[in-house]
């Protein structure tokens, strides 16, 4: 009977910390455009999509800051000694490596699409593209891992071992990104692609320091730095103002590069190399 208990407790305490930890991230859009309705005196979800500074990067750390709390705290209740607590020495590091991973892999399917005539720089960017690829970095980038890689990858792991893990994981974050264009080629493109690369840099340390920069390098790159679409959101510009041209196919249309073929392949590939690094390591066995 207490074992019974203990279970049901522990099932539940799950359920309390999923449902705390999603909601600052479905919060962050209806503060988001409560801002761009101060600033801007409209309040449509249209207006707030094609205007999104300040109203983006206010939304960002309403998602990432309270995440990042609740993690701390009713995570260590939750799942036990966080891996983040014992060797918080190498968050710093594990950090920039994600960046590294993510920034790299963003610039490799970039030169693709360059050397395809697919990606075009128009123009310089501006501050303002800048500041809104960073704002879609840190608000995705820290909110969405914690709860996906931190919380859901690690306890299907736990349960069913590294692939049923991956595949699980990668459906439900596929699945959130279909209400940004309700386009299924941005939910095929961000299962294999994030699928296969966010879920795989876990693996390497078992921590979601490097998630996150991974996550947030591959917004910031994306927006921040090329002037891309990141998730469907359309960028003024970020360091570099830019066009893609060409099918939809390779473009991935409104969407854009997550849902293009050339995009996910090269992140797949790159996925792919990471886990088997983690495989090699030891990193995807059940201990």
């Amino acid at each position: 009977m207490n074992d019974l208990n203990s279970k049901g407790k522990t099932g539940l305490s799950i359920v309390v910390l999923f449902v705390l930890l999603i909601v600052p991230i479905v919060a962050s859009s209806s503060i988001g455009l409560a801002v761009t309705a101060m600033v801007y005196g409209k309040a449509t979800v249209e207006f707030y999509m094609s205007n999104p500074w300040p109203g983006f990067m206010v939304g960002a750390l309403v998602a990432a800051i309270p995440s990042i709390i609740i993690y701390r705290f009713c995570g260590k209740r939750v799942l036990g000694q966080l891996p983040e607590s014992s060797a918080s020495s190498h968050g710093l590091r594990e950090l920039l490596l994600g960046i590294f991973i993510g920034g790299g892999t963003v610039t490799i399917a970039t030169f693709f699409f360059t050397l395809f005539g697919v990606y075009h720089i128009v123009g310089s960017g501006s501050v303002r593209g800048v500041l809104i690829g960073l704002a879609l970095g840190i608000g995705s980038g820290v909110a969405e891992e914690i709860l996906f890689r931190g919380v859901v990858l690690k306890l299907l792991f736990e349960k069913y071992g590294a692939v049923w893990a991956i595949i699980q994981t990668s459906i439900m974050f596929a699945l959130i990104h279909y209400g940004n264009n309700t386009d299924i080629a941005e939910v095929i493109g961000v299962f294999v692609g994030a699928g296969l690369l966010l879920n795989g840099v876990w693996f390497l340390t078992k921590r979601v320091w490097v998630c996150i920069g991974t996550h947030f390098a591959w917004n910031f790159f994306l927006g921040g730095v090329f002037g891309m679409p990141v998730s469907g959101i359309a960028m003024e510009g970020g360091i570099f103002k830019s066009e893609l041209r060409g099918s939809e196919l390779i473009t991935g249309g409104v969407n854009g590069p997550e849902a293009s073929v050339l995009f996910v392949a090269v992140t797949a590939v790159v996925g792919i190399a990471i886990l088997s690094i983690a495989w090699k390591r030891g990193g995807m066995k059940q201990t």
